[in-house]
């Protein structure tokens, strides 16, 4: 039983009693047609109910339509009415449907790419661990585009079932109605419109159930506008609810960029911080296929996104994976944008080439892995160190305390958020300075370790491995604060 209904019911339950007992008070006997409707609205939210409890309900309620017709049969001819009998049933129907109904907040998780799933992952668990609630999950479709230098975008939908194989019972989209469902809290991290169909829009979410916005990615920078904007111009926050937040520095900038909508703003940190402090090399088996490349050596993620083939990037990817392909003593896990291949081939064919050549030589090598799947999970567990621009990666790379090599920092020169500190992470800009980072961390796995360990205690102060929890129990404590707790 849903718990809107089970209030409603309770309320109805009182109200039977407070009106029998003004009844019998005030001998004003056209009130019973009130209690017969509160009836009728119990019998009907009761009637698929099973087991013992729900049975002894149905009879009591039988027992006080009988007790009601023979009593209106005693008013019509003036004789006294059995009001005790009548009182006694009314108080054992709010006892049993307090006692013996159960209900159950509906809780839904609306899942796109399986590489995102982190963002959810640790709130979906500690719901599924609340007897107070149902949850469930539906997977969207998503489009995909990626933008070019020249103003052309390169599309696809993407919408592969990677629920199953993790034991995840999910409701495809199209089978999914959010008017028919009425979710009591959805949760979501993808908010972009132009990226769904619109069923699955913050705007029309929000019109059938409390919208809980987690953003995917951790906030590390505020330079351009399109910074700005991601992060405080969205509708989604004007259609959520609550939104999580990643520390109280992040919301003072909702309060300055988006002033209308910082009162949603609940700081607890970002649930995809837990994914990186659980996951570790027990309960994340290395791939078979990867153990010949990896074992005895010091393993480095290289992350690239699809703009990384264009103009001077393709050749300092190529200088990267040239690098390790001559180091025996270390392995390289490259993990190459979805689009890189796609983008590429249609719109520069000269980089494309360069894109398989390096993909041929890392296929031939034996110590590159080319990491294609959906997952950064195994790459992430099995890399000891990573090299990367500014994305998602570095904050989990940070909370599983692992050293970050930073490519090309004056990207964030005009940074001035305070939102991270680039400049405490080691950074490379070409082969030879790469190549004495690299030394240094072999030589020394420490380096760098203190100014990894402030950054923590300075930007990832709610990163206790407990989040999922916490943003558990607090929208829980909204939701029954709003509605009301019987």
């Amino acid at each position: 039983m849903r718990y809107n209904v089970y209030k409603n019911v309770i309320e109805c339950t009182l109200s039977i009693k407070e009106t029998v007992a003004y009844i019998i008070t005030s001998r004003n006997y056209i009130l019973y047609q009130d209690c017969l409707a509160k009836m009728n609205t119990i019998a009907e939210a009761v009637e698929n109910e099973q087991g013992p409890e729900a049975i002894k309900i149905r009879n009591t309620l039988n027992a006080m339509y009988l007790q009601f017709q023979e009593s209106e049969t005693k008013v019509k001819a003036d004789a006294d009415v059995d009001a005790p009998t009548l009182l006694a049933l009314s108080k054992t129907l709010a006892t049993q449907c307090k006692e013996g109904l159960k209900y159950k907040i509906n809780i839904l998780f609306v899942a796109e790419l399986a590489s995102k799933w982190d963002a959810m992952e640790s709130v979906y668990k500690a719901f599924l661990e609340r007897d107070d609630c149902e949850v469930e999950v539906v997977l969207e479709p998503v489009f995909r585009a990626a933008r070019l230098a020249s103003g052309e975008a390169e599309s696809e939908t993407i919408y592969d079932d990677w629920l199953t194989p993790l034991g995840i019972k999910h409701t495809p989209y199209a089978e999914y109605n959010f008017a028919e469902k009425k979710p009591d809290i959805t949760f979501i991290s993808q908010p972009y419109e132009a990226e769904t169909i619109p069923e699955f829009w913050p705007e029309n979410i929000a019109k059938h159930s409390r919208l809980v916005y987690i953003p995917f990615n951790t906030v590390l920078k505020l330079v351009s506008t399109t910074d700005y904007h991601n992060a405080f111009k969205l509708p989604v926050l004007e259609h959520s609810w609550k939104i999580i937040c990643q520390s109280d520095r992040m919301k003072e900038y909702y309060r300055r960029y988006a002033s209308g909508n910082a009162n949603k703003v609940i700081v607890t940190g970002l649930p995809k911080w837990d994914y990186a402090m659980v996951h570790d090399r027990q309960n994340t088996p290395c791939p078979e296929e990867w153990k010949e490349k990896l074992e005895g050596k010091k393993v480095f993620l290289y992350s690239t996104h699809y703009t990384d083939q264009f103009a001077t990037m393709s050749s300092e990817n190529r200088g990267v994976i040239n690098f390790f392909l001559g180091r025996t003593d270390c392995a390289l896990i490259w993990r190459p944008h979805p689009m890189t291949e796609t983008v590429n081939k249609q719109y520069n064919p000269e980089n494309y080439a360069r894109y398989k050549a390096n993909e041929a030589a890392a296929l031939k090598s034996s110590n590159v892995i080319i990491d294609r799947d959906p997952s950064y999970a195994n790459a992430f567990v099995w890399s000891d160190i990573l090299i990367s621009g500014e994305n998602s990666f570095l904050a989990q790379y940070l909370l599983a305390r692992k050293p970050i090599i930073l490519r090309t920092p004056d990207l964030q020169a005009n940074d001035i958020s305070g939102l991270f500190e680039f400049l405490k992470l080691p950074f490379f800009y070409n082969r030879e300075s790469l190549s004495q980072i690299v030394s240094l961390f072999i030589a020394d796995p420490e380096t760098n370790k203190k100014n990894r360990e402030q950054l923590l205690e300075k930007f990832f102060s709610h990163a206790k491995g407990n989040v999922g929890y916490v943003v558990c129990d607090t929208m829980m404590r909204m939701f029954y604060r709003e509605e009301g707790t019987i």
